[in-house]
């Protein structure tokens, strides 16, 4: 398998639905918070914590994790990406390879995965993770027609 393209499916199949959330972590990210040799490979180590916790947690069935080879954010490294068709996406950052906070990673997943936009309460979000979160991106055409973003409920 190709190692920028490997794939983990909480369902099992691999393939993405219409209401798939998936996780993209960048395979070459460094720690950026480690320096020299001990922030290489960040990224890789935090996508096979993912998928060993993804594989058997039962309550993350319907996310999908797939490691690709760059996200443009190496100044903010580890990063990754949490997103569905239809929805907000977001990018989060300066991550570490640690098993609490990939399990608040898919935590976090799973309270995306319920929203039908995407848009997930800030006072909600795992506190491990919180400070992690750099942006959100709009969806291209949102699930819901009338859904407007207009920045009031933050």
């Amino acid at each position: 398998m190709d190692t920028f393209n490997q794939t983990e499916a909480g369902d099992g199949t691999g393939m993405d639905t219409t209401d798939t959330v998936r996780i993209s972590v960048c395979g070459t990210c460094i720690d950026c918070a480690n320096a020299g040799e001990a922030g290489i490979g960040a990224g890789a180590e935090l996508f096979d914590i993912l998928a060993e916790l993804l594989a058997t947690h039962p309550a993350w069935d319907g996310i999908a994790l797939s490691k690709i080879r760059c996200l443009m954010a190496c100044t903010e490294g580890c990063v990754l990406t949490v997103a569905s068709r239809g929805k907000m996406k977001y990018l989060l950052g300066r991550l570490s390879p640690d098993p609490d906070l990939a399990e608040q990673i898919l935590d976090f997943a799973a309270m995306y995965a319920r929203s039908s936009s995407g848009v997930t309460p800030n006072h909600e979000w795992p506190p491990l993770l919180a400070p992690h979160f750099i942006g959100r991106i709009p969806p291209t055409e949102p699930n819901d027609p009338s859904w407007d973003d207009d920045g009031a409920d933050l």
